[in-house]
């Protein structure tokens, strides 16, 4: 966007004037099915670690060791999913810094 400011900041600053800067800041509906899915993602998340430089990525030690305390398999999709949820966290973390 002009002036460095992001497409975000751009639809905050209109959505009192604008439905449709609410309704693509609102986002799509939470998809209920995944919901256990980001629970896992969020529990990790909150307890990750740090680089010294920022946040740690979860590996697979912080899977097995989840999966371990909570007396549950997660499987390979799900697996997936929430090393993707991560990717997308670090991403945005490193746009920040």
């Amino acid at each position: 966007m002009e002036g460095g400011s992001t497409r975000r900041a751009h639809l905050a600053a209109v959505a009192d004037r604008s439905p449709e800067a609410i309704a693509e800041l609102t986002g799509p509906p939470f998809p209920e099915a995944l919901r256990h899915v980001w629970n896992v993602f969020a529990e990790l998340d909150a307890h990750r670690g740090s680089t010294g430089f920022g946040p740690a990525p979860i590996g697979w030690v912080d899977l097995y060791a989840w999966c371990a305390m909570r007396g549950c398999r997660l499987k390979a999709p799900e697996i997936d999913a929430v090393l993707r949820l991560d990717h997308a966290r670090l991403a945005a973390s490193a746009k920040k810094g």
